[in-house]
């Protein structure tokens, strides 16, 4: 059982390093946020897609504009995302 327990852990180091060292962020839990424009006089909301991704070290969230057809802004977030350096 210790074994066992070990190489589980051995592994979710491994992967965090990976992760780390690659840039890459993989997705924990995506939301829609609704906010209201107070100057506007109609009150329109504006709709935002939050992500939450692991870094391999900790969470960091990343918005986007939400768009049910993709081509003002996403309409889910993307599973693995990768740093542009």
């Amino acid at each position: 059982m210790k074994k066992k327990s070990l190489i589980f852990f051995l592994i979710i180091i491994f992967f965090c390093l990976v992760l780390l060292i690659s840039g890459t962020r993989i997705l924990i839990y995506e939301n829609k946020k609704f906010i209201i424009d107070p100057f506007e006089n109609n009150k329109k909301s504006i709709l935002y897609l939050e992500c939450t991704y692991f870094t391999g070290r900790n969470f960091t969230l990343i918005e986007y504009h939400y768009s049910k057809n993709n081509i003002m802004g996403r309409d889910s977030c993307p599973f693995i995302y990768k740093d542009k350096l």
